[in-house]
This record gives structure tokens, sequence and C-alpha cells, in this order.
């Protein structure tokens, strides 16, 4: 199995060339994005590698862009809590959800949410890209059962 670290110099140098790639694509009559400072909001307590890795998004964002991104953290309730607040957010592009998985499973685990999924699909909510990926390896013990 081949191995591939990312380090932060090949994140940050990714992400700096994809927004660099996209900044001629913006229609003419729209005022230019962003204009006012953007709300990242993680459904995770701080301090963990998401909360991180968010962070290091928003500080590379607000260099690039020249605006201020900051990082809100809403965790609780399996990520409902940051979802619910993202739903009912203005959308005006100004405030963003960190999606993760517990965003595609809530439904199914908790029954009914305090927001419509219909009101997040494609026509309300957009996918902005997909930043960066990581893998969580399980591990067990060799004395273990297969």
């Amino acid at each position: 199995m081949t191995s591939f670290t990312v380090t932060r110099r090949t994140l940050l140098g990714t992400l700096a060339g994809g927004l660099a790639a996209g900044s001629g694509l913006t229609a003419q009559a729209e005022d230019a994005w962003p204009s006012r400072m953007v709300r990242l909001i993680s459904p995770y307590g701080p301090g963990g590698s998401n909360d991180i890795s968010l962070r290091l998004l928003a500080e590379e964002f607000g260099r690039s862009l020249r605006q201020q991104f900051i990082v809100e953290n809403k965790p609780g309730a399996g990520t409902r809590i940051a979802n619910d607040m993202v739903a009912h957010a203005p959308g005006d592009g100004y405030t963003l959800l960190y999606v993760a998985a517990p965003y595609a499973t809530a439904e199914a685990l908790f029954g009914k949410l305090t927001y419509d999924r219909k009101d997040c699909s494609r026509s309300r909510w957009s996918w902005s890209r997909r930043c960066f990926s990581s893998s969580a390896p399980m591990r067990r013990s060799r004395r273990s059962p297969n």
C-alpha cells in the first residue's frame, strides 16, 4: 500500500492555485465576492483535526481573497446544530458549512430534523468544492479475529 503525506505547503499551494484559477470567472454585474466577512461554520468542537484544517483554510482564504474568514464552532447533536444554523442563514454566500459524513446520515440516525432536507437540496444549497480529504485508519490487535 502506498502512503501519501500531504504537507501544509502542498495543501496551501494547491488551495491557492485553485483559487487563482477561478478568480477570473465572476459575472460582470455582481459585486466582488467576498465584500465582507465570511463565516465558516464547523459542526465540531475547537482543537480537533477538523477545526485545525478549517482554520488553516480560513487563514489562506483570507490572505488570498483579502477578506476576513472566521471559523465558528457549533458542535453538538450529531452536527445538527451547525447544519440547522446554516440551513436558516441567508443564502448570500457569506455563511458556509464544513460538511462531513454526519450531514448525510443525520436524518436516518435521528429522524425528523429541525430543517427541511428539501431546503438543503441543490436548488437551495450548492457545493463549493472538496478542498481536501483525509482518512482515519482503523487498527485492531493482531490477536483479534478477522
